[in-house]
């Protein structure tokens, strides 16, 4: 079933009444947090070399809304520079 603008309200508020979105995100922070260590300072060659996978249309309705902390997560997160915190004062 095509969603049209009208249901769009609808559609985008019974996403957000899912709370399960925030845990997911909360749980690809932590994942992060825990295992920056394990990884390279600077990523890897083979996890930049495919930034297209981030280069797409916009949809004409609204899509699953795990997709893209999903997306970040698994292929944002391997070609991140390691960083986390506030940077240290260089007084």
């Amino acid at each position: 079933m095509r969603a049209y603008p009208h249901d769009f309200q609808e559609i985008l508020d019974k996403q957000k009444a899912d709370q399960s979105i925030f845990e997911k995100a909360k749980q690809y922070a932590t994942d992060y947090m825990q295992n920056i260590r394990q990884g390279n300072v600077f990523p890897e060659e083979e996890s930049i070399a495919n930034p297209e996978v981030f280069d797409e249309s916009l949809p004409d309705i609204p899509g699953n809304p795990h997709d893209v902390p999903r997306m970040m997560h698994t292929c944002g997160s391997p070609a991140k520079v390691a960083q986390t915190g506030a940077p240290t004062d260089h007084q």
